[in-house]
């Protein structure tokens, strides 16, 4: 009778390998505990070091700077020799024991994809430093910074984020684009401060049971974003949408939310909503003492009930439904009005008036305060 042949563990090592065509490690599984290529500068396809690789605990691939994909999720991994990437255009990182992503992530580079999927239970701040990214997905219980070390200009195509703890955007970058942001029902973020120069589509879902986000701000400078704001406020029952203010630490009134002229969608379903939020205006009187109070700022049914020949004429809605949650306070009947005007859309229309408690009485909701080698080794490497 034959036996299992036991693979025995091993490192793997070269001092003089500078490029090749392809890494391949943990597609199979593997015993390698230590890889060790400090020369290889250039990956002609894709580094993959793959789950598999359960025991490797030490990788030195610290001249690598160049590779159309990499993929890192050996999820035992503690010791990352790297130094920066020059030309990469893809990137997947999994779930590790190291202490930093910054030499993987902080490089100003176009990326056109990247999954980082976690835990990294030892890496508290995520930061991102790439010009450029068409889909960037984050999921970890991390700090996220946009903008790394990089003192120049970020865009964002897609910005997804799974169970982040903060997201902030460095004070050197200068200029900070995100077409679309989505956050998902496990993010660990309380109160969200919206830090972009420009976002066309905020995209909410706290559909798990856990509901931590309670309050967005949406900035001054929200005012003048451009193409069309799309607000998806889906199945977040914690998420208090009563009001545009709020009140600062010190228990001083302010306003949280800033309309943006062009407006496209709104969605809200399930959320903890009032009229405030979209209809009532801060009284001129208190405009004077609010010195971040923009010139043109207005609430969203006052910029619709607008001139069709002023500055900033009517957004042009392709889609408005509000259906608020049992603990709401929301009245349809100047949206309604809205609409019979040919401000709001037609066919694409539908709004709920907030339904009586049992007792009879509609809960009134005050502003909150602000306080994601071989197959039997495991290994192939293809040599250019």
């Amino acid at each position: 009778m034959g036996s299992d042949v036991i693979q025995p563990y091993y490192t793997l090592s070269s001092s003089s390998l500078e490029a090749v065509d392809a890494v391949e490690i943990g597609f199979y599984n593997t015993k390698v505990v230590n890889l060790t290529l400090p020369s290889l500068t250039s990956v002609r396809t894709s580094i993959d070091i793959g789950r598999r690789a359960y025991d490797l605990t030490y990788l030195d691939i610290s001249s690598l700077n160049f590779a159309h994909t990499i993929t890192l999720s050996p999820p035992n991994l503690t010791s990352l020799r790297h130094t920066r990437l020059r030309n990469v255009t893809m990137m997947n990182i999994d779930a590790m024991q190291i202490d930093s992503l910054d030499s993987l992530t902080d490089n100003q580079l176009n990326m056109r994809e990247v999954l980082i999927q976690g835990p990294f239970p030892n890496v508290n701040e995520i930061a991102i430093g790439f010009t450029s990214a068409g889909y960037l997905h984050i999921n970890d219980n991390s700090s996220l910074t946009l903008g790394g070390s990089s003192k120049t200009e970020m865009a964002i195509e897609k910005l997804n984020v799974h169970g982040i703890t903060d997201l902030k955007r460095s004070a050197q970058l200068k200029t900070l684009k995100v077409d679309t942001l989505e956050l998902s029902s496990s993010i660990s973020i309380t109160h969200l401060e919206i830090p972009f120069d420009n976002l066309r589509s905020l995209s909410i879902q706290q559909q798990w049971e856990t509901h931590p986000l309670k309050s967005i701000t949406l900035p001054p400078k929200a005012v003048y974003w451009t193409g069309g704001f799309e607000l998806y406020a889906l199945a977040a029952p914690d998420l208090n949408l009563t009001s545009v203010y709020g009140a600062n630490q010190k228990g001083n009134g302010i306003q949280t939310w800033y309309w943006p002229k062009n407006v496209s969608s709104i969605s809200i379903s399930d959320v903890t909503v009032g009229n405030a939020f979209l209809y009532v205006s801060l009284p001129r009187s208190l405009r004077v003492v609010m010195k971040t109070y923009p010139k043109n700022s207005d609430p969203f049914i006052t910029q619709q009930k607008g001139s069709l020949d002023g500055q900033f004429p009517p957004s042009v809605l392709n889609e408005f439904g509000v259906s608020p949650s049992a603990n709401s306070s929301f009245n349809c009947t100047p949206f309604v009005e809205l609409q019979s005007m040919g401000r709001l859309p037609g066919a694409q229309f539908m709004c709920d008036d907030s339904k009586p408690t049992s007792s009879g009485a509609i809960p009134v909701h005050l502003p909150i305060p602000l306080s994601h080698v071989s197959a039997v080794f495991g290994i192939c490497i293809w040599i250019l």
